[in-house]
């Protein structure tokens, strides 16, 4: 008995050995922070570090960093690296996520405050005086973004004074409470308006006028951001030495005109109502009209400092899991590369690499992940952002720039299952933007309500390199392109890209507006996906839904040929597919002109309660394929050059090859369309048709029978279940 007690003791005291080295070697690796904490301390759970920089200062390969709850007021630089199979990891509990925050601001608790009177705020207006409190600011920076959380933990954002007032009562008609300029003529440098800039005073002296241009060639396409040269207040004229148009490749167009709508701020004079303030950066003081009726010293509110939460520039193979990132400052006149919630920044000669987010939240900032490598020796590669959040940021969700005249130094970006919402309403940039990025997987991410386009991917215009591996899959997009016209959910910009395809996703709501659209066109436009001067971009199984245009392909200033659109489908746009001729635009390229829509194919998409299925107009009918389409109670099943093609297959008689195997059918050929399901049934008349899947007669006969030959469109018929359900609905 004695014998096996020993045994058992012996025992015992391995496993608590083992147990007791397992632990230490897991501590080992963990370090804890928290806002209780003091960077004197050893870093244990017992004894947590009290910032987030001291904690990547002195972590290793391997080592998890367990940010506990609270706020973290600072900017955090990564410059230590792990290793592939043993990154740095900043980590936050899911018990945790949402309660644990790295901010960029200073709470207004913290700050004293004075109540305005007319002799401390003389340049307030006298009717907000009673309202207006102050305070005087001992930093360096100027704050950009100012948020008052309200009941409800509902995060408010206030705005710098302006005049009109902020006023938006229509998310799609951003800019419809604005003033106009209904008194200029079409201009680049005379705006006019009577009827409000007489009432005004000193606009030359700090007065910013952000404008949506109404001149003679873009209407509603473009915003303009503008500090005033010249002020006539007896003549309610605002001259600007700089022209105000677009301009590329030498032109310069028109921006100021009659449909011009615009605002004022920058001035103490514009600070007249609730929820607005200004800043006097001469003085360092800031003036605050709160929502609520309190001192700000009794309010949640957030006042937005530091214009970088994380940078990596110098690191690799580190993860970031569960943390918030709020209330990121944006700055002017410092390089864009600078500003952003994590900011991903190669120095020359390095390489940042293996960068994983998980389950990352940004929120209520200026600029969301920024990833920037200018320098030709610098390096970008294999970046993973993953069941992530970012919104109401004021330009853009993400950034990326890889160089202008080099081969891409950003590579390997794969962003997957996350949601992006309410993008660029301040900055009016694109929602995702990503510029010569190579190997980019976008996919499974819900993104909407985006002042421009939602996801905006531009190669090298009129350089012959490419931009390779871009690929954006069964992504949900609507309500983009809110504040202007001509924009999309999808868009490629300027010049080449291959091994590229819009593959699988749902593209709808997207219509654009603007007050000079709706003068001079009656509504404005808005595109599902919009290939402009691109080529080599292959659009399959996609879902278009009640978008202006479905599908539009513009040649400008640079070719755009061999793209192509396969198992699509279109449903209520004015256009299906458009291919365009821009003949007549004043800046059109005659390279691009000559060589319109060469190679591009439009195979076995389906037009469903379009005005006009597809729209084309290409340098060489002979290369151009269009075949196996369906076209469903359309106005116009086809038109060729304004004129319009009819009985599908039949009477193409200028293109006797175009639409031989096409089908001209009733709505009856989808099931549920009113439940926007577009699915097939078994008798379907689309069912078996469309391009064959085999050459062998028999099998493609007995593939018919089985359901297993193609389909036209991206709704496939199965024996159980909807198919082609509009993705997230």
């Amino acid at each position: 008995m004695v014998k096996y007690n020993i045994i058992y003791l012996v025992f015992i005291s391995f496993l608590i050995f083992i147990v007791y080295s397992l632990t230490s070697k897991l501590f080992e690796k963990s370090l804890f922070v928290s806002t209780n904490g003091s960077d004197n301390n050893s870093g244990t759970f017992g004894k947590p570090l009290r910032s987030i920089q001291y904690a990547v200062n002195i972590a290793t390969a391997g080592t998890t960093i367990h940010i506990l709850p609270g706020t973290y007021r600072e900017s955090v630089k990564v410059s230590n690296s792990g290793t592939k199979d043993s990154p740095i990891t900043l980590y936050v509990a899911p018990s945790d996520r949402g309660k644990t925050v790295l901010a960029g601001s200073e709470p207004s608790s913290e700050m004293i405050w004075s109540k305005c009177t007319t002799n401390t705020c003389s340049n307030i207006p006298n009717n907000s005086v009673k309202h207006v409190y102050f305070t005087k600011l001992d930093w360096r920076e100027t704050p950009y973004l100012i948020h008052e959380i309200l009941s409800g933990n509902k995060v408010q954002e206030l705005h710098e004074a302006r005049s009109p007032n902020y006023e938006v009562t229509d998310l799609t008609k951003f800019h419809e409470h604005w003033w106009t300029a209904k008194d200029s003529a079409v201009s680049q440098h005379t705006l006019i308006d009577k009827e409000h800039l007489k009432n005004l005073s000193d606009l030359t002296t700090g007065a910013n006028i952000t404008m949506v241009d109404g001149g003679d060639s873009r209407c509603g396409v473009f915003m303009y951001e503008k500090k005033a040269d010249r002020f006539d207040q007896a003549k309610g004229e605002i001259y600007f030495d700089d022209p105000v148009g677009f301009s590329l490749y030498g032109s310069q167009e028109n921006g100021i005109g009659p449909y011009t709508k615009y605002f004022l701020y920058g001035k103490p004079q514009f600070l007249d109502t609730p929820g607005e303030w200004y800043f006097d950066k001469s003085s360092k003081t800031l003036y605050l009209w709160p929502l609520e009726n309190k001192n700000p010293s009794k309010l949640d509110i957030e006042i937005s400092r530091r214009s970088s939460g994380i940078i990596i520039d110098n690191a690799s193979n580190i993860t970031i899991s569960g943390l918030t990132i709020q209330y990121i400052n944006k700055f002017q006149n410092i390089p864009y590369e600078t500003i952003g919630a994590i900011i991903i920044n190669p120095a020359q000669n390095t390489s940042v690499e293996n960068i994983g987010m998980d389950n990352i939240r940004i929120l209520n900032s200026s600029n969301g992940i920024s990833l920037i490598a200018y320098n030709p020796t610098s390096k970008i590669k294999h970046i993973r952002l993953s069941n992530s959040e970012i919104g109401y940021i004021g330009r853009n969700a993400i950034m990326t720039d890889g160089g202008s005249n080099y081969p891409s130094n950003i590579s390997n970006v794969n962003i997957e299952n996350s949601s992006f919402h309410d993008l660029s309403f301040t900055d009016f940039d694109q929602g995702l933007n990503f510029v010569r990025t190579d190997y980019i997987t976008i996919k499974n991410n819900r993104i909407y309500n985006i002042a421009l386009n939602g996801i905006h991917m531009e190669s090298y215009e009129r350089n012959n390199l490419f931009t390779s591996g871009v690929h954006i899959e069964n992504n949900f997009i609507y309500d983009t392109c809110e504040a202007l016209s001509s924009c999309s959910a999808i868009k490629f910009f300027g010049g080449k890209f291959r091994d590229t395809t819009v593959d699988g996703n749902t593209v709808k709501d997207n219509r654009g507006w603007s007050y000079c659209q709706e003068k001079t066109n009656g509504k404005g436009y808005g595109y599902g996906v919009f290939i402009s001067n691109a080529s080599g971009i292959t659009v399959k199984n996609n879902i278009s839904l009640n978008n202006s245009t479905a599908y539009v392909v513009y040649p400008r200033q640079i070719e755009a040929y061999g793209n192509k659109f396969l198992n699509n489908l279109s449903v209520n746009s004015n256009v299906g597919i458009d291919l365009q001729n821009p003949a007549g635009v004043f800046d059109y390229n005659p390279s691009a002109y000559h060589t319109r829509h060469n190679n591009s194919e439009i195979i076995n998409n389906i037009f469903l309660n379009d005005k006009t299925g597809i729209r084309i107009d290409p340098a060489n009918t002979a290369s151009v394929k269009i075949d196996y389409n369906a076209y469903i109670n359309n106005e116009n099943d086809m038109i060729l050059r304004n004129t319009p093609l009819k009985n599908v297959g039949s009477i193409h008689a200028t293109v006797p090859f175009w639409d031989v195997h096409s089908l001209d059918t009733t709505p009856q050929a989808l099931k549920n369309i009113e439940k926007k399901d577009f699915n097939l049934y078994y008798t379907s008349p689309l069912r078996g048709k469309g391009e064959p899947q085999s050459g062998n007669p028999w099998i493609q006969a007995n593939s018919y029978l089985l359901g297993l030959a193609n389909d036209i469109g991206p709704c496939k018929f199965s024996w159980v279940g909807n198919t082609c359900a509009v993705n997230g609905n």
